[in-house]
């Protein structure tokens, strides 16, 4: 059977796919703020002038999900050692997504005693409003919110989530980030993206039909 006649269409698909994988690769790999993080990531220096990035997640997730998403960004669930940049996340928390948030403290491990899982430092109780210190098991999870107001929730709940890449990390791990958040963010918008996508397939196929 003589499949000629079909190599139009097949070169058009052809043609669509390698286009897409051009622009958005390469939108990926060289999408960088000028502050040194990743698009989208807000920067904040530590007081002995490291650079920080976070990131507001735009899905919502359990605390173990959220600890999993940060890692594929090759980042962490966000750690808040000091009041100023408790301060900073109050601020640049994004408009719409108000709420509790997830951070990177919990006492799984061992009751009462709250620490950062990545780090492993101790959590300052200091931290917490005092009505919120109390011995549950059904409660073990950390969150923060648009007004710096900690709260120990159920970690199967499902929340907004911060993640923060450590300072040493961020010149060698800025393309893998960017490109893994566009993966997020591609879940977080599939139905318009999909959309999208097909009209632009469409125009693109018109475009080439003329040439074919």
């Amino acid at each position: 059977m003589d499949n000629s006649n079909n190599f139009p269409g097949v070169a058009r698909r052809l043609l669509c796919t390698v286009l897409f994988l051009v622009i958005f690769i390469g939108k990926a790999l060289t999408q960088h703020g000028a502050s040194g993080c990743p698009m989208e990531w807000k920067p904040y220096y530590t007081p002995s002038n490291e650079l920080t990035c976070t990131w507001f997640s735009k899905n919502k997730a359990s605390w173990i999900d959220a600890m999993s998403w940060c890692k594929v960004l090759n980042a962490q669930l966000v750690e808040i050692k000091t009041p100023q940049f408790g301060l900073h996340l109050m601020q640049s928390m994004p408009a719409g997504r108000t709420g509790k948030y997830w951070v990177g403290s919990t006492d799984m491990e061992k009751e009462m005693h709250y620490k950062w899982m990545t780090s492993g430092a101790a959590t300052s109780l200091r931290l917490f409003d005092p009505s919120q210190i109390r011995s549950t098991t059904a409660k073990n999870c950390v969150s923060t919110d648009e007004k710096a107001y900690w709260t120990v929730e159920d970690c199967k709940a499902e929340f907004w989530f911060i993640c923060q890449i450590i300072p040493t990390s961020i010149p060698n791990n800025a393309q893998h980030i960017q490109s893994a958040q566009n993966t997020q963010n591609a879940q977080s918008a599939q139905t318009s993206n999909s959309a999208l996508l097909q009209n632009n397939v469409g125009q693109l196929s018109r475009l080439f039909s003329r040439f074919v």
